[in-house]
């Protein structure tokens, strides 16, 4: 016998002498770390969660950042947009109506911390001119001695742009709820509508719909695994054992990034599912062998010979997963990594929960139904 050999001997030996003990600890850790996921942050989309780093077109813009201050662009697209062919909603975004709603939301975000800078249709006409148009004809007039006004109105005159410089330091989310806020405080008149664009806002908007896919896809994948479970194992309390492996896993994961200070983002928010998927082959494989083992009389050797016989390759399995998973840090890009560094916890407290955990109920469960064979 090896040395390695050796030591998972003994190994599985204290676990299955000690299922108590080992169980005690399992539960020690699973409320401290869930303590510490209790806390753990979810960040909303930036640009530099993705721009690589070391790249020279991305340091160039840090510096300028640094030294002329970081700023991201928000769009507020004010559409013509009438409902009824007689009535007197306006037909031209160069209507004193639009306008004057152009004008009114402009100065609104101008209010917001974030905000740094607004341009527009308006803008550029008070600059020229001090005040706002008080007919369509001062507009169509302006835009001749003004080019600038063009840019903020599409060709057929249906739509106007209301760009917004914002602070870099403001996350996207906090300036796609200023956004929205901007817009129901100053309801449009009729005939207009008015909508938030811009990538990052854009992304933002979906932020919602990703964390509730995630949670869903979550409820999926735990009640697929359960169904899996129970049909491998016959039973429901066969099945649950073995669940105990992801539930623990991901906990301790969880807790581990919160604890090292990650943030799950829209980008990494699919991780859990992952995780559940790779993780509860350590506890199937446990239970399979403790089955195959089983002795009604004695399931502490039957466990014994069990982790003796699958320590080995499933910590080979593991380490396998982690590094290749930790690989992803390597790359250039930032959010490969980070997701690549959640799964390398994940697997890893998956396989921990597996050894420790799911062996120790098993015996427990064993033990109270030392009456009924329920593992044959």
């Amino acid at each position: 016998m090896n040395a390695i050999q050796k030591i998972a001997d003994r190994y599985a030996g204290f676990v299955s002498s000690k299922p108590w003990t080992v169980l005690a600890i399992a539960l020690l850790f699973f409320v401290l770390a869930g303590l510490s996921a209790s806390h753990l942050q979810f960040s909303t989309f930036q640009n530099k969660d993705i721009l690589p780093d070391g790249q020279p077109a991305v340091e160039a813009l840090q510096v300028i950042n640094d030294e002329f201050g970081g700023a991201e662009f928000a769009t507020l697209v004010v559409q013509v947009d009438p409902q009824s062919a007689n009535s007197t909603e306006p037909r031209d975004a160069r209507d004193p109506q639009v306008m004057k709603y152009v004008h009114a939301l402009g100065a609104f975000a101008k209010t917001d911390d974030c905000v740094q800078r607004v341009d527009s249709a308006t803008t550029a006409y008070q600059d020229r001119f001090g005040g706002l148009p008080k007919t369509t004809q001062d507009v169509i007039d302006a835009q001749k001695m003004v080019p600038g006004i063009n840019g903020y109105l599409n060709p057929s005159y249906s739509l106007a742009t209301i760009r917004i410089q914002t602070l870099e330091s403001c996350e996207s989310g906090e300036v796609y709820s200023t956004m929205t806020t901007l817009l129901k405080e100053n309801p449009a008149p009729p005939g207009v509508t008015a909508h938030v664009a811009g990538a990052s806002l854009a992304f933002a908007s979906i932020e919602p719909l990703i964390s509730k896919d995630s949670n869903f896809t979550s409820i999926i994948s735990m009640a697929a695994i359960i169904a899996i479970l129970v049909l491998i194992f016959g039973s429901l309390r066969r099945g649950l054992i073995p669940l105990t492996t992801i539930v623990f896993g991901l906990v301790w994961g969880m807790g581990f990034v919160a604890f090292i200070g990650l943030k799950i983002t829209p980008l990494t928010a699919g991780v859990m599912s992952m995780i559940m998927g790779i993780g509860i082959d350590f506890g199937i494989q446990v239970i399979t062998r403790f089955k195959y083992e089983f002795n009604a009389a004695n399931p502490e050797a039957a466990m014994h010979t069990t982790l003796s016989h699958v320590l080995i390759p499933m910590t080979t399995t593991t380490l396998a997963a982690a590094i290749g998973f930790a690989a992803m840090n390597l790359g250039t890009l930032t959010m490969m990594g980070q997701l690549g560094q959640m799964m390398a916890y994940g697997v890893t407290a998956s396989f921990l929960a597996a050894i420790t955990a799911v062996p120790a109920l098993t015996i427990i469960e064993a033990r109270i139904r030392a009456k009924q064979p329920a593992w044959r």
